[in-house]
Formats: structure tokens, C-alpha cells, sequence
């Protein structure tokens, strides 16, 4: 993604000791402060797809359900 509104990217993971479903979530801040509309990508290394892609709610929050 590129483009003039692209301020920068984060990277992170989650290392599974089993192979269980998984729930991945949490929030995007800079700072102190909660960041609404955020673009969140999950990609399941395990699944070898993307599990997919959503926005940040009003409290900076996402989550994706069955992420491993």
C-alpha cells in the first residue's frame, strides 16, 4: 500500500506452541493515544493465507477470530 496517507507500518507476530484456533486482537495507539480507522492485516503463517484485513474501531480496537 502506498500512498500520501501511509504514515508508516508496524510489523508483529504470535508464536503458537500448538496448533489450536486462535484469536489475535488488541490496539493501535501512537503514543497515548487510540487510533480509529487503522488498517489491521492478519496473515496465518500456519493457515498460509490471510485471515484478513479490517479497521481500527473508536477505541483503536481489532481482532480476528480463528487467526492460526
Amino acid at each position: 500500500v502506498e500512498g500520501a496517507d501511509v504514515d508508516f507500518w508496524v510489523v508483529g507476530w504470535v508464536k503458537q506452541t500448538a496448533l489450536t484456533n486462535l484469536t489475535v486482537y488488541g490496539w493501535v495507539k501512537v503514543g497515548t493515544n487510540l487510533i480509529e480507522n487503522a488498517y489491521v492485516t492478519c496473515y496465518s503463517i500456519t493457515k498460509g493465507a490471510f485471515v484478513g484485513m479490517q479497521q481500527t474501531d473508536v477505541n483503536g480496537g481489532y481482532s480476528f477470530i480463528n487467526a492460526g
